[in-house]
């Protein structure tokens, strides 16, 4: 299957060296020779590269080309690609990559001398955190200290230090880990912009949960502005107690959750880790609960995903009868969607996920359901995007001839790139490579 995957890829290159939009054409390309990249043909990615007209997304490519490299000890060759990249900063993305690929391997100092090359400021800050992380994890902690006080922006500093708290918890250096934290929040109030406050303060709350200074964590949320950062950063905490066994304190906590679809996403993961540790009857409970939250969520779509996803996981515990139920569920929800395209997309992965759970067969009918209501509709372009999906959520599932024939079929040549291109990747992350 290694040369199939091959011969997928060459087929998606084949497609996208067709399609006469030359913007259309440069975007495919480059789709191509990332995923290519993704899955360690380098060489050839950076062929597809040269295809590419236009200069933009040619960068694009190289940036991630670069990297891959980086990540497998190619640092010379990688820093040459970075190095050749037009644009300060796409160039500065790559060289940032390569920096946080050599902190991880201890190579700090010569991390250091990258960032140093690096023009754009907001990458530059970003390279210094990874490489105060990679310091953290061998137990520098002053050293990663006085880099993060390097760090220009304030987000990106506050990340930096609650890394650096969470690595001084693990090793029994809880006062000072404390105290990085509060400092942490200080830096994270000036960031400037609502949305970089609130990720940097969902960062140090979620960081917090990490080493079980829980009731601090949700002190910390209530800091947050953005309503959704705040509720997912309450479901994070709410499953991170339970990974510890709090599970009482852990349903509390998500039950106070607003937001439906976090919510029962928070209750399954607890009712997962209830199980995983024998506590099954009361596992089963929170199951419950976490399908009738689903049931609430008001954009269909999300709901019969979310009821899917629950399904999934009441399987993988046994109860596979009372799964097969939910799915149904899910599987009606999803049928009485009106548009068309958003209903083929939820069927299709309601099918992924009775996939992974070995309902392999019903799995395909569902896969068959979505490909019948993605052909029935009228506008070619939104026709082919369904089908794009649909062969994507195959190709997930482990379906891939099935996936490749529906992708062939697909009239747009864009779309059918991207498809089989998607197709090679999940092959590729299968083991197919």
């Amino acid at each position: 299957m290694r040369e199939k995957a091959r011969e997928v890829f060459e087929e998606a290159i084949k497609v996208a060296k067709r399609i006469e939009d030359e913007k259309d054409r440069s975007r495919a390309l480059r789709e191509i020779a990332i995923g290519m990249a993704n899955v360690g043909e380098l060489e050839r990615a950076i062929e597809v590269v040269e295809e590419i007209g236009d200069a933009w997304r040619c960068s694009q490519a190289l940036a991630v080309i670069a990297a891959k490299m980086a990540k497998v000890g190619e640092f010379e060759r990688a820093i040459e690609v970075a190095e050749g990249i037009e644009g300060a900063w796409f160039r500065s993305e790559a060289l940032a990559w390569i920096a946080e690929e050599m902190a991880k391997v201890g190579e700090f100092e010569r991390a250091i001398e990258v960032v140093e090359g690096i023009e754009d400021a907001w990458w530059c800050s970003w390279a210094l955190g990874e490489i105060a992380e990679g310091m953290t994890k061998v137990g520098e902690f002053e050293r990663a200290m006085e880099v993060a006080e390097g760090i220009e922006k304030a987000d990106l500093r506050s990340r930096a230090l609650v890394w650096i708290a969470e690595g001084m918890a693990k090793v029994g250096r809880g006062e000072e880990a404390r105290e990085v934290f509060e400092v942490a929040i200080e830096v994270a109030k000036r960031a400037k912009g609502e949305w970089w406050r609130s990720s940097a303060l969902k960062g140090i709350a979620e960081g917090m949960a990490n080493v079980g200074e829980f009731e601090r964590a949700i002190k910390v949320v209530k800091k947050i502005e953005i309503a959704g950062l705040r509720l997912k950063a309450l479901a994070v905490i709410a499953t991170k107690m339970a990974k510890v066994g709090k599970f009482e304190r852990a349903i509390e906590v998500a039950k106070g959750i607003e937001d439906a679809e976090w919510r029962s996403e928070a209750l399954r993961e607890i009712a997962e880790d209830m199980a995983k540790v024998g506590m099954v009857e009361k596992a089963r409970e929170v199951f419950e609960e976490a399908m009738e939250v689903a049931k609430g969520i008001e954009d269909a779509g999300s709901r019969s995903k979310a009821l899917a996803v629950v399904a999934a996981e009441m399987a993988k515990v046994g109860m596979v009868e009372k799964a097969e139920e939910v799915f149904e569920v899910a599987i009606k929800v999803a049928i009485r969607i009106e548009d068309e395209r958003n209903c083929s997309e939820a069927l299709a992965e309601i099918a992924e996920e009775m996939a992974k759970v070995g309902m392999v067969e019903k799995a395909r009918k569902v896969f068959e359901e979505a490909i019948k209501v993605a052909e029935g509709i009228e506008d070619e372009w939104f026709r082919s995007e369904a089908l794009r999906e649909i062969a994507t959520e195959m190709a997930k599932a482990g379906e891939f001839e099935r996936a490749i024939k529906v992708a062939k079929g697909i009239e747009d040549e864009w779309f059918r790139s991207e498809a089989l291109r998607e197709i090679a990747t999940e092959m590729a992350k299968a083991g197919e490579f």
